[in-house]
């Protein structure tokens, strides 16, 4: 079992209870506070080994290329899909992992260099 909860728009997290460790999706809202989320709520890595989608809300563009972001990201070993989304909804970019692959730190560098080519 994991602990999971309730986030809130502004990135604080309550309401915490326990869920199974079967979990395949995780939204947060603000991935600048994911150090805060695992160190409050004691969370491990290893926890989230069957996570294959996770979607972030209201990240800031150049915290996405700065390489704490793609450091935080390669905590979740197994991802398969990342979706990145503005604080309104709609949908920034979307990456899915080819069949087999996973996201680790090379792949999320990669894929946040590519997002942000011009």
């Amino acid at each position: 079992m994991i602990r999971g909860g309730f986030a809130k728009a502004s990135g604080q997290f309550d309401e915490f209870f326990h869920v199974p460790s079967q979990l395949r999706t995780l939204i947060i809202p603000n991935i600048e506070k994911i150090d805060y989320f695992f160190d409050k709520y004691h969370l491990r890595a290893d926890e989230f080994e069957n996570l294959r989608s996770l979607t972030l809300w209201n990240v800031n563009e150049n915290y996405m290329r700065s390489a704490q972001f793609a450091d935080q990201l390669s905590r979740f070993k197994h991802l398969e899909k990342l979706t990145v989304r503005k604080e309104n909804g709609q949908t920034l970019q979307t990456y899915t992992c080819c069949s087999g692959e996973k996201m680790n730190l090379e792949v999320i560098r990669t894929v946040i260099y590519y997002w942000f080519k011009k």
